[in-house]
């Protein structure tokens, strides 16, 4: 089959024009006769086509639900930053004493 496309065209019709960068061969290609579809073509293609259909249907489901995802995961960090923001506020005032504390201390120790 290889050797017959090539036998094919192995002799081309052509000649050379000016072009931009110099000189250019154009071919010129022979008419070939379409060949006609068969029914079995023609079906398989319908096929395809609404297998392509489905799976583009099924791509922007998912495009969708990706979306969604990765907005929730957004809020999701927002509000895990919000927490380890206040769990550091709270350890941080569990270390200091405050201003009684400092105070009483002040009366019983003499400092």
């Amino acid at each position: 089959m290889i050797l017959a496309a090539f036998q094919k065209y192995s002799s081309l019709k052509g000649h050379k024009v000016a072009a931009q960068y110099g000189l250019e061969w154009l071919v010129t290609q022979d008419n070939p006769q379409p060949q006609p579809r068969t029914g079995a073509d023609n079906t398989e293609i319908i096929q395809l086509k609404t297998k392509l259909e489905l799976m583009t249907d099924e791509l922007k489901e998912l495009k969708q639900q990706l979306q969604g995802a990765s907005f929730r995961n957004g809020y999701l960090e927002a509000q895990m930053e919000g927490r380890d923001r206040d769990i550091k506020l709270l350890t941080d005032s569990q270390h200091k004493r405050g201003w009684w504390a400092k105070f009483s201390s002040w009366f019983m120790t003499g400092r």
